[in-house]
């Protein structure tokens, strides 16, 4: 209890206390009059209690709707800013929940009109797949290869890319997961088959697998093609909030040297990795 609150029950106490003398003057019932002050006492120290406890959580609730209420005027922002730079043929797939958020969008397509790239992977497919290839659309090159463990998602995906008329552009390939070998350890990660198919990746976009799947699910992403990086490569991550992307972002850091790394504040976090042609460790 705050120090008012006390000088609040003192000073009804004292008032109580004031009203059982006088009526113990009065009416010579000082027991019960006393009983009543220690009830009203009481009774005043649970009010006071409940009622801090619910002035608490109302701030905290006011944190957390005054915290959304920013976060999804950023999401709104970040979407309009997309939609000024691409001319859409149709609507766009939901987005945010398992789906990536407005502000990765927006990443994205900084990253393939600055860098250009020729060959762009991702691991999983969706809407991030439409935006990558409506960016390189704009640019007049590039391709999009999105992997997808799940048929069912893969055929929604080529569907979304087929309506907005990039199936030129983006290829959706069912990939399932399959086991790899990386130093020993076990590990799943989608079908290697298409590898001979792609040239040098110059943008990796990783959403994918699932983190249900393993610890770490997205670790096998950098060891399994790291030759395959064009020497300025860079590798994108989402979910870099979550404490399994940290982890994994620790050890590629660990592991090879070539990288820097910058961690962007969005809904979900990211992180942008840059090769930058140095030996690996």
């Amino acid at each position: 209890m705050k120090k008012n609150d006390i000088l609040f029950i003192l000073a009804e106490i004292l008032f109580l206390a004031a009203i059982a003398i006088a009526g113990k003057l009065l009416f010579a019932d000082l027991l019960f009059i006393v009983s009543a002050v220690i009830a009203l006492a009481i009774v005043s120290i649970v009010q006071i209690v409940i009622y801090r406890r619910l002035q608490k959580q109302n701030l905290y609730l006011h944190q957390i709707s005054q915290t959304q209420m920013l976060n999804d005027y950023n999401q709104t922002e970040a979407l309009a800013s997309l939609l000024s730079i691409i001319k859409l043929e149709a609507p766009l797939p939901p987005m945010r929940g398992w789906a990536i958020s407005p502000d990765f969008a927006t990443i994205i397509s900084s990253l393939v009109f600055e860098g250009k790239p020729k060959t762009i992977l991702e691991a999983s497919s969706g809407v991030s797949t439409v935006i990558a290839a409506y960016c390189l659309k704009k640019l007049g090159s590039g391709s999009v290869l999105s992997l997808d463990h799940d048929p069912t998602y893969a055929q929604k995906t080529k569907g979304i890319i087929a309506q907005h008329k990039l199936s030129d552009i983006a290829t959706v390939r069912y990939s399932p997961l399959k086991d790899a070998v990386i130093n020993d350890e076990k590990w799943l990660w989608y079908d290697l088959a298409f590898l001979p198919e792609i040239g040098p990746i110059d943008l990796l976009v990783i959403d994918g697998p699932p983190g249900s799947i393993q610890n770490m699910a997205r670790y096998p992403a950098l060891p399994l093609l790291f030759d395959k990086l064009s020497d300025n490569a860079v590798i994108l991550l989402d979910d870099t909030f979550r404490q399994d992307e940290k982890n994994i972002i620790e050890r590629w850091l660990k592991e090879y040297g070539c990288f820097s790394c910058e961690t962007i504040n969005t809904e979900k976090g990211a992180t942008i990795l840059r090769k930058i042609n140095k030996a690996v460790n």
